[in-house]
């Protein structure tokens, strides 16, 4: 048996031709593998799927992104401009003070002259007849003045920025109130006298001591004007003083908008 030889096929047999049988190419599975996927902006495989969504969710972030460094400009440079203001304004508190209380100051002085005028008209034994006219234009006069006053005081009161204000205006508005009261009742006695040619002695007494009286006041008056003042000029200091920290405290966070919206830009995580 060991003598055998191994049995060859005949030529006919292995020279057959076989059927083709298409053997997938490792190359072409590569690549039509490598057509589902794709790279990512830091060399990460993502799926394409995924890809576009983050497309389109980075142009979505830099929009906002550029909307929030707009507005977060525009605010900084808006607290900022407020900020200057309101301390310029504090700054010149006493000006904005003396600029409001001026023509309380200037009518007080004016009232104590025209006061002074009457009183030189009123004697002891009443008022003569040929003063009777002069005397009624004196008293007029001090009746406008009066409510020029009132008006200058209204003027602050009814302010849209200082009547928020906690001033101390109350004492004024009284003394005010008190000299407009006494001049409507010179100027009126003063008149019915101009009518009837003559003033009886009891109202010429009454003038008298309505006169007096303003005169003795009007000390007492310009203390309270300056106290109506200074009073003033304290809430606009700590009025401006709170407008500034408000300022500064929007502009950090204009500024903190604005920095996210520029990372945003960037295309850096918040």
């Amino acid at each position: 048996m060991s003598d055998q030889q191994p049995y060859e096929l005949p030529d006919e047999v292995s020279g057959l031709d076989r059927p083709d049988v298409d053997v997938p190419d490792a190359d072409a599975g590569a690549e039509s593998d490598t057509s589902s996927i794709l790279e990512d902006d830091d060399q990460s495989v993502v799926p394409p799927a995924l890809s576009n969504r983050g497309s389109r969710g980075g142009f979505g972030r830099r929009l906002l992104g550029l909307i929030a460094t707009v507005l977060g400009l525009a605010g900084c440079l808006l607290s900022l401009a407020v900020a200057v203001v309101m301390l310029r304004f504090g700054l010149a508190a006493g000006d904005a003070a003396d600029g409001l209380i001026e023509p309380i100051s200037s009518s007080v002085d004016q009232l104590e002259t025209r006061v002074d005028q009457t009183d030189d008209l009123v004697g002891r034994s009443g008022v003569d007849a040929g003063d009777l006219d002069l005397l009624s234009a004196r008293a007029d006069g001090l009746a406008d003045l009066s409510d020029g006053v009132q008006r200058s005081f209204s003027a602050i009161s009814d302010h849209p920025i200082y009547r928020w204000l906690p001033v101390e205006l109350d004492s004024l508005q009284s003394v005010l109130g008190d000299i407009e009261e006494s001049s409507s009742s010179i100027a009126s006695a003063a008149r019915s006298g101009a009518d009837n040619g003559r003033i009886p002695a009891n109202d010429a007494n009454r003038i008298s001591e309505e006169v007096n009286q303003l005169q003795a006041g009007f000390g007492n008056v310009r203390g309270v004007v300056e106290e109506a003042k200074d009073s003033l000029t304290s809430w606009i200091r700590l009025a401006t003083l709170a407008g500034v920290a408000l300022a500064l405290w929007s502009l950090w966070a204009q500024s903190w908008l604005l920095r996210r919206g520029w990372r945003a830009i960037l295309g850096h995580a918040p």
